[in-house]
Order: structure tokens, then C-alpha cells, then sequence
């Protein structure tokens, strides 16, 4: 049992000296257990060297934090008998069977084997906005490997391919999707956004990407684009405070009280199996072990200990078995070093949870 007044005095002090000694710009740390948030805390600056300081209401971008999320919301599609994890996904999305793409089902999606992880050539990052414009390049794509052959990582594209067969099933934009099914439900719709605004954007942190060795970096040069930035984008531009990160992995593991997302069997189906080809093996140290939509993170020895997602910038999600643990974390400042995040692993050493790379 931790004693959470002490641990909570210890981690803000990890965070304040990671941020006075520059290591971090800005940061939160958010966590609940056993349903009840126990940890809330913010240190640094909105920018480097400001006068602002981050609070727990501020919003980073956690760039593919939100994929969990959509993947969740696909998931409650099967279980309410809309689709199956065995669906062709060209079964709803016409256009999409080409090339082929007829045998792509919704679990090769979910768990990064569709093989259609490259983005197609855009005109502009401005093109990442336009919903259909999107969908209809990527139903253009020709697979780089057999549907279900190999797990490679879909960074961007994940968005379009899970989150188009949303919006063809229910005929609606995918942000009220995600807003009606997900965010509301787990109380953070003013806290976790899929696309900012105007009132939003007043608790935006920007990137600082002061320690990237190209300035500006691919991070800023996405999320300080405010048309990228207001768009419905799950796969990269999420903007997030680290207890709506914890609040949504407390609600997705059944330990927050009356609310349930996903059914125990499709929790259990997404989260504590690894949806691979026997044959597709994955090397030492690579964190590409997939469940359904969340990445299976524990030690090699018990991957489905800790079932989550991390974002390119160091900010994760996730919920740890054996501790009983909804975490959520967010930070600005992009490392070279990433995935390796020494204020991470010093947090998690407090926890006495395993270090995560993703």
C-alpha cells in the first residue's frame, strides 16, 4: 500500500528538479488507484524561462496518446455488435478494395498489421485537415505487406483507417463520435481534445524543442499549426491534460466507479493478447507488442502487465495490473533520447513500476 502524501511529495520533487536543472520545460503527473485519483501535480513553465506556470489544467499535445482511445471507441463498435474484430473493412468502405485491401479486417487495424503504415504524398501538412481527402488517398494505397503478416507500427494513418469506420457506420463526424462514446463518459471532455478551439487553446502548451538536434522540430512544426491542430487527427494531434490520461485508463481498466467503456471480454481481448503471425517475430528491446489498439508495455517476462500508449514527445498512458495504477504524464520538451526519458524513470522507480519504451 503506498502512502500517497509521501510519494506525492517525492514525485513533485522529481519533477521541480527535472525542470530547474532544464532536463524538462513543463510537465504533469496525474494518477489513479483503485478508481480514486491520488496524484495530481504540475511543475515548470509554459515556455522556457517564462513566468507562466503549468498547472494540472494545462493542455499538452500527446501526440499518439489518443490512438487508445479511438482504438477504444472501435472496440465499443464490436462489442455492440456493429462490426467484428473479423470485419473487411472494404464491407463499409467501398472504395477501399483495391489494391488488395479487400482482406484488411478491423483487427489488423487495431493491432498494426494492415500494412499501410506510410503516408501518401500530401501537397501540404494542411492536407492532414481534410477528412476525405485523406480517406480518399489512403483507399488509393497498396499494402507494403499481406494483411496480418507483419506488425509495423501505423504512426499517422491509424486515424483514417480505424476512425473512417466510425464515420461510415454511424454517419457522423468522428469528434462528436469520440466526444459522445469516450470523452463524456469518462468526464474529460474539457480536458482531453481531439481537435482544440478558441477557449481550449488559452491552456495550450507548446513544444519546446530547444534539446532537438533540427529547430524547429517536426513536433512543433505539426501541433503549432493551428489548422493540424483544431483538426479531428487521433492518430498525432491530441491535446491532453495527464489526469485526463488517467482518468480515461482508470475508466478503459473497470476501476472508476460507474463507468464502464469496454466489456471484460473485449477488455481482456484487446488487452492481454498479442494479435501477431506466429511467425512475425519482434527484436529484443522493440516495443512494438501489440494488443488491440494499445501497446502491451510490461517486461518481456509478463507483457500484459501494463497495456497503454505513449506519445512521440514522452507523454504516455496507462494502467498497471499488478499495482492497481491509471497513470497519465505529459511533458513538452522532446528528447533526442526518445524513448528514453530519465524523468519517466525516475517516476517510475518511486512506483516501483517497470520502464516503459515507446
Amino acid at each position: 500500500m503506498h502512502n500517497w502524501k509521501t510519494l506525492s511529495r517525492l514525485l513533485q520533487s522529481q519533477l521541480d528538479l527535472a525542470c530547474a536543472a532544464n532536463e524538462e520545460c513543463g510537465c504533469q503527473l496525474s494518477l489513479y488507484a483503485n478508481g480514486e485519483q491520488v496524484i495530481d501535480i504540475a511543475a515548470g513553465s509554459v515556455e522556457p524561462g517564462g513566468n507562466i506556470a503549468i498547472t494540472p489544467e494545462h493542455l499538452f499535445p500527446v501526440f499518439s496518446c489518443g490512438k487508445a482511445l479511438l482504438a477504444a471507441a472501435v472496440l465499443q463498435s464490436v462489442d455492440r455488435g456493429i462490426f467484428d474484430l473479423d470485419t473487411p473493412l472494404a464491407e463499409f468502405w467501398r472504395e477501399f478494395a483495391v489494391d488488395g485491401k479487400s482482406e484488411i479486417t478491423v483487427e489488423h487495424v487495431l493491432s498494426h498489421r494492415a500494412g499501410l503504415y506510410i503516408l501518401p504524398r500530401l501537397d501540404s501538412d494542411d492536407t492532414l485537415a481534410d477528412w476525405d481527402k485523406m480517406c480518399s488517398l489512403i483507399s488509393a494505397q497498396t499494402p507494403r505487406n499481406p494483411a496480418g503478416k507483419k506488425c509495423v507500427y501505423h504512426p499517422l494513418t491509424f486515424a483514417w483507417l480505424a476512425g473512417n469506420l466510425l464515420v461510415l457506420t454511424e454517419k457522423r463526424p468522428l469528434k462528436d463520435i469520440l466526444t459522445e462514446r469516450i470523452l463524456r463518459p469518462c468526464g474529460i471532455e474539457n480536458e482531453f481534445f481531439f481537435g482544440t478551439d478558441d477557449v481550449s487553446d488559452r491552456r495550450f502548451v507548446p513544444i519546446d524543442d530547444s534539446a532537438m538536434p533540427e529547430n524547429p522540430s517536426w513536433y512543433a512544426i505539426k501541433m503549432h499549426n493551428e489548422t493540424l491542430r483544431r483538426a479531428c487527427i487521433p492518430s498525432f494531434n491530441a491535446c491532453a491534460s495527464a489526469r485526463a490520461l488517467a482518468r480515461f485508463y482508470a475508466a478503459l481498466s473497470g476501476t472508476l466507479p460507474g463507468v464502464e467503456l469496454l466489456s471484460p471480454r473485449m477488455l481482456k481481448l484487446a488487452s492481454e493478447t498479442e494479435w501477431r503471425d506466429i511467425d512475425d517475430t519482434v527484436p529484443v528491446n522493440n516495443w512494438h507488442h501489440f494488443g488491440l489498439g494499445m501497446v502491451l508495455a510490461g517486461p518481456s517476462y509478463n507483457r500484459t502487465r501494463i497495456y497503454g500508449h505513449g506519445g512521440a514527445a514522452g507523454a504516455e498512458g496507462f494502467f498497471d495490473r499488478d499495482s492497481g495504477i491509471a497513470f497519465g504524464f505529459t511533458k513538452n520538451r522532446p528528447l533526442a533520447t526518445h524513448p528514453h526519458h530519465p524523468v519517466r524513470n525516475k517516476i517510475s522507480e518511486l512506483l516501483n513500476i517497470p520502464v516503459r519504451l515507446w
